[in-house]
């Protein structure tokens, strides 16, 4: 069973996170925070779901992560051979395959469950975490890469020591 560490669970090692405001027409809600408030008009045009530029979103968001994921190991002087599983953030399958080959990280140590939930946005890395967890793929003295990538366009990456 799961529960609270009692001094031999997990321990964050390093964290970097990054935003790039001047991108964030690629994937936002246009509407309902304080620039744009709540009108009739923004809920009549569907403006308070998310919109994203698939294309451009899918270049930027390997990109970036990568980057991340290159950014973390060197600042902890770890390679990619010593990650035992990666916990992507699960948009899509695509971006998933592409973050493994251009990191040269053999599919199978990604922790992939988009095809069994879709993408469940902020929900992604914890729900796939856990599984990989309660599915023995993270061990004690494993350590494990989450990667995200998100609206607004901010991204980052995490190292965590079980």
């Amino acid at each position: 069973m799961l529960g609270p560490s009692r001094g031999d669970g997990a321990r964050i090692i390093g964290t970097k996170l990054y935003s790039e405001g001047g991108m964030s027409e690629l994937l936002c809600i246009p509407a309902g925070g304080s620039a744009r408030p709540t009108t009739p008009a923004t809920i009549a045009a569907g403006q308070h779901f998310i919109k994203m530029k698939g294309r451009e979103i899918f270049k930027v968001a390997v990109r970036e992560m990568q980057d991340a994921i290159e950014e973390i190991l060197e600042q902890h002087a770890l390679s990619a051979d010593q990650i035992a599983c990666v916990i992507p953030h699960q948009a899509n399958l695509r971006i998933i395959e592409a973050l493994s080959k251009s990191l040269k990280i053999p599919l199978d140590r990604f922790f992939i469950n988009v095809d069994r939930y879709g993408n469940t946005s902020g929900a992604s890395i914890p729900l796939a975490l856990d599984e990989a967890r309660r599915a023995g793929r993270v061990h004690r003295g494993d350590t494990t890469l989450l990667v995200a990538f998100g609206a607004g366009l901010t991204y980052g990456a995490a190292l965590v020591r079980w």
